[in-house]
């Protein structure tokens, strides 16, 4: 996003009780703090990073 989004934080994982169906398991309850327009840039990644890392 050419820079954009260089600034906001990170957002800290939740572990889910149980997995969700796609195998899934860990969330994020919220960010700390997104520029406007980084939403869904963001969440393109942790949407990549949540079927790569699992929280054991």
């Amino acid at each position: 996003m050419s820079g954009k989004c260089a600034g906001c934080g990170a957002p800290m994982p939740v572990r889910l009780a149980e997995r969700r169906g796609d195998g899934v398991n860990w969330t994020i309850e919220h960010f700390p703090a997104l520029e406007p327009g980084c939403t869904a840039f963001m969440m393109r990644i942790l949407s990549s990073v949540m079927r790569d890392y699992d929280l054991d």
